[in-house]
C-alpha cells in the first residue's frame, strides 16, 4: 500500500518518527536501569552520582520533546508559529531570549506569551511543576496525563526508589525541579484538558 503513494509514506515517516523517539527514550531507560547492576553502583557513590545525573538528563530531554511536539500540534490548530520555528528541527531553547521569536502575531514575531493576572490557576512555579510533572494526585490531565515525560519520569522515580530508598528517590526528584527552573525559563502553562492551551 505504501509503494507509489507519497502522501502515505510521507505520514508514515513522520509517524515513525514519534513512535521511534518514544521507543527509544524507554530503551535508554532501560539500558540505564540495568547499568545499576552492571557496574555494582550500590558500591560506587561517584558513579551512582553520575547515574542519577544521567537520569536527570533523560528526563529533561523527554520533557523537551514532548513541549516541542505539543507546541508544533498546537500550531497545526491555531497557527502562531513563525515559519522558521516551525520548519525548524533544531531545539529550542526554553528562555525567553530562546523563545523571543519564536511565535508569529499579526504578521510579527514575538515572545511567548506570559500569563498574568489574578485569576491565574497556579500561584507559583512550584504548584505549576507538581501539576505539570506529579503523579498520584486527583487532578485531571485529560489528553496529557500520559505523556511520555510524565510516564517516563514515574517510572524513574520508581526505580530509584526501589534500588536506593524513598529518601533518594525524593531528593533526585528535588533535584530534578531545581534544574527544571534552571533550565526552562519559559514553562508551558497546562489546563485540565491540554499541556498547551492556544491564546484568545
Amino acid at each position: 500500500m505504501l509503494v507509489g503513494n507519497l502522501l502515505l509514506h510521507q505520514e508514515y515517516k513522520r509517524r515513525w518518527r514519534a513512535v521511534k523517539d518514544l521507543r527509544d527514550v524507554f530503551v535508554r531507560f532501560n539500558q540505564a536501569e540495568g547499568w545499576y547492576t552492571q557496574h555494582q553502583m550500590a558500591r560506587q557513590p561517584g558513579v551512582r552520582r553520575m547515574w542519577l545525573e544521567y537520569l536527570h538528563a533523560l528526563n529533561l530531554e523527554q520533557f523537551d520533546a514532548d513541549v516541542w511536539k505539543a507546541m508544533l500540534a498546537a500550531h497545526k490548530r491555531h497557527p502562531e508559529l513563525s515559519p522558521a520555528t516551525a520548519d525548524s528541527v533544531d531545539p529550542i531553547s526554553y528562555c525567553y531570549r530562546g523563545m523571543r521569536q519564536l511565535f508569529l502575531v499579526d504578521g510579527r514575531e514575538t515572545p511567548p506569551h506570559l500569563v498574568t493576572g489574578n485569576k491565574i490557576r497556579h500561584r507559583n512555579v512550584g504548584e505549576l511543576l507538581n501539576f505539570l510533572f506529579q503523579w498520584g494526585e486527583k487532578e485531571k490531565r485529560v489528553g496529557w496525563g500520559s505523556k511520555p515525560y510524565r510516564l517516563i519520569l514515574q517510572k524513574t522515580y520508581e526505580m530509584i526508589e526501589g534500588r536506593l530508598g524513598h529518601g533518594a528517590a525524593r531528593q533526585w526528584l528535588d533535584e530534578y525541579f531545581v534544574l527544571v527552573r534552571l533550565t526552562h525559563w519559559v514553562l508551558p502553562y497546562p489546563s485540565q484538558v491540554a499541556l498547551l492551551g492556544w491564546t484568545k
